[in-house]
Order: structure tokens, then C-alpha cells, then sequence
């Protein structure tokens, strides 16, 4: 049985474990899976015919063998290309998942920390997210963005599902006064202060992307245990 978001200790693979298996892969997620995580990260993108697929960056180059705009490509074109092979051989089968996909192997097995890109069609993605969601536990899910906008709507629409927002450079001043209940900081921007300010107000810590034993030592000891890494196997030693 998968843990929840509210322990205070989580091993979360950055788009699967991405250092063993190519980024944001069905392969990805088993491998993270395999390797203890207890859930996984992965970012959400509408295709040009409104489905929802799991990639990262606004075009398709650097992790597939297509071109252009993820948004301007329909499913079936997605779906054709090799997401895999750019990181090894071995991958050259790989797909880029759809969220029903993912949502189908992960159930009651992995919590899933979905972010939501920012985009030019924030609405229809949360509207979408909110639809493939319903026939799955919600305890299993976070929403987390670094657009405002879109966790603010999903939080309206599905009060049920945890929202947290995500922050790199600086700590906006909001990032405490949000309807979120998670924060998500990048890990060099935390110490004691920052987690006394987000228990003052009632925020849960989760902090990425945290790929040395050091740092990661050094964060549970700061009483920030909730780590996306891109390796999953090196903070389960530590957790330990």
C-alpha cells in the first residue's frame, strides 16, 4: 500500500528515475518503482487534440526524435515517435505516456506529484486533469505548478485533491498565503528560517531536485523529508 503526501518521509523520482531510464517514461516510472521511490514526479501538456501526455519541455527535441511544439501535435503524432533512444538503445521503444496510462499503472501503487506546465490553455488543462482524475483516490495525488492560476482553479473545482506551488529563484511572498498546502521549493533556497516560516503557516515542505547523499542528509536533518531526486535508490539509503 502507497504511503500518503502528509509523510513526512517520501522518495520521489523526478519524472521516474530519471537517471537509470529515460525522463517521464512508462520505463521511468516502473524502473522508480523497482527502486523503492514511493511516488513520482511528472509534468502534464495538452496535445492539439486536448489529450493530456506526460513531457517536460515546450518542444519535442531533446528527449524524442520529433520536432516542434508538443501542444501543436495530435496524439497519434506523439505517439509516434521514439521517446527513448536519446537516452539508450535499449529505449528505443519507448512512448510518451498519456496520463491515462500512467494513472492505470500507478494506481494504489505509487503517489503521483503532477505538474501542471504553464501553457497558453492553462483552463483546459486543469478542466482535463479534473475529468481523467475522478475514478482515481485522491489521497494518491498532488497538483503542483508554478503557475498561480491554474492550481487556484483546480483547487476550486476539486477541493478533494492536495495543490502545491512550485518556486525556484526567490520565495514569493505569497508562497505562504496561498489556498495550496504544499510548498515546493528548490532545495538550495531552504533553511531553518524557511521551515519555521512554512510550520508557522501551516505548509508541508516537499523540495526538488536533491541527486547528492550530502544534500540530501542534510535536508532530513532540517526536517525536510519529503525529496524529489532523480535517483530514488541513493535517498532510500539515506532514508533508511
Amino acid at each position: 500500500m502507497f504511503k500518503t503526501f502528509e509523510n513526512p518521509l517520501l522518495n520521489i523520482a523526478h519524472r521516474g528515475a530519471s537517471a537509470a531510464a529515460p525522463e517521464n517514461t512508462l520505463a521511468a516510472f516502473s524502473r522508480a518503482l523497482e527502486l523503492g521511490a514511493d511516488g513520482i514526479e511528472c509534468d502534464i501538456q495538452l496535445s492539439r487534440d486536448g489529450h493530456l501526455v506526460i513531457f517536460h519541455d515546450d518542444l519535442l527535441q531533446r528527449t524524442t526524435d520529433g520536432k516542434g511544439r508538443v501542444g501543436d501535435k495530435t496524439l497519434v503524432e506523439l505517439k509516434e515517435l521514439d521517446a527513448g533512444s536519446w537516452f539508450h538503445s535499449e529505449f528505443a521503444q519507448e512512448k510518451i505516456p498519456t496520463l491515462t496510462e500512467l494513472l492505470v499503472m500507478a494506481d494504489q501503487r505509487l503517489l503521483l506529484d503532477i505538474e501542471i506546465k504553464r501553457c497558453d490553455r492553462p483552463q483546459l488543462v486543469v478542466k482535463s486533469l479534473q475529468d481523467e482524475l475522478k475514478a482515481f483516490d485522491p489521497a494518491q495525488v498532488l497538483v503542483t505548478s508554478f503557475d498561480v492560476q491554474a492550481i487556484s482553479s483546480l483547487a476550486t473545482l476539486r477541493k478533494d485533491i492536495k495543490t502545491g506551488f512550485l518556486f525556484d529563484r526567490f520565495v514569493p511572498s505569497y508562497a505562504w498565503t496561498g489556498a495550496w498546502e504544499y510548498c515546493l521549493p528548490h532545495w538550495r533556497l531552504i533553511n531553518q528560517e524557511m521551515v519555521e516560516t512554512a510550520e508557522r503557516n501551516q505548509k508541508r515542505l516537499i523540495t526538488w531536485t536533491v541527486n547528492e547523499s550530502q544534500e540530501m542528509e542534510h535536508l532530513t536533518a532540517l526536517g525536510v523529508g519529503r525529496l524529489i531526486t532523480n535517483h530514488p535508490d541513493r535517498l532510500l539509503k539515506i532514508m533508511k
